[in-house]
């Protein structure tokens, strides 16, 4: 998906109306009063604070929490699919990943950047690729050997029904010299920041 796909979406839903609504008055300061617009489009962007909830929380920050936590048997909010045979079976659930310091460096050289070094004015911040719940879970493991890790899923939810493609980097990597963090290292990351969080918390 790239920058300039035509914008569509259900008008009846706030959040994608609202991000609609927004670019059209960007549109129009720009192209009336000349306003330098920059655009930073993040994707699916996850860890650091926990400010999230609900069941739209994107693996990473249901998972990694609750392990850093001491938690070995872990709930996923993503449903159990049926096989043809009628069995259970871990679904297939694709979700590109973010990581929040990635979203947030890019930001940063978005708005450094010379103007005239910027081929356009909207960059989508995003992973790059589609990461499984099988590959997240492995990740996970392997940050804690020593940990007998348990999964399970839970009840459907909207991100398990709604696996859409990554957004295209291209234009990032271009122009802000744009890199993703791997999702190990971004994991390690985040699971440090946790521990910290978490015994800071205890202090206070």
């Amino acid at each position: 998906m790239s920058e300039d796909e035509p914008r569509v979406g259900n008008p009846l839903i706030f959040y994608p109306l609202q991000k609609f609504i927004q670019d059209l008055l960007i549109e129009y300061y720009q192209k009336v009063h000349g306003t330098d617009v920059r655009i930073a489009r993040p994707s699916r962007v996850y860890g650091p604070p926990e400010t999230k909830f609900g069941t739209n929380k994107l693996p990473p920050d249901v998972i990694l929490p609750r392990v850093v936590k001491g938690e070995t048997r872990i709930e996923l909010p993503y449903a159990y699919q049926k096989s043809q045979e009628g069995t259970l079976t871990t679904p297939k659930i694709l979700t590109e990943l973010t990581y929040v310091k990635d979203v947030a460096e890019a930001a940063l050289k978005l708005y450094d950047v010379e103007r005239s070094d910027l081929k356009q004015s909207v960059y989508n911040i995003g992973g790059g690729r589609l990461h499984s719940l099988e590959e997240i879970i492995d990740i996970t493991r392997k940050l804690l050997p020593d940990r007998e890790l348990e999964f399970r899923m839970g009840q459907e939810t909207e991100f398990t029904r709604n696996i859409r493609p990554p957004v295209d980097i291209s234009a990032a990597r271009r122009d802000l010299h744009y890199e993703p963090t791997s999702l190990e290292s971004a994991f390690r990351d985040y699971a440090a920041w946790l521990k910290t969080f978490y015994e800071k918390k205890k202090v206070t």
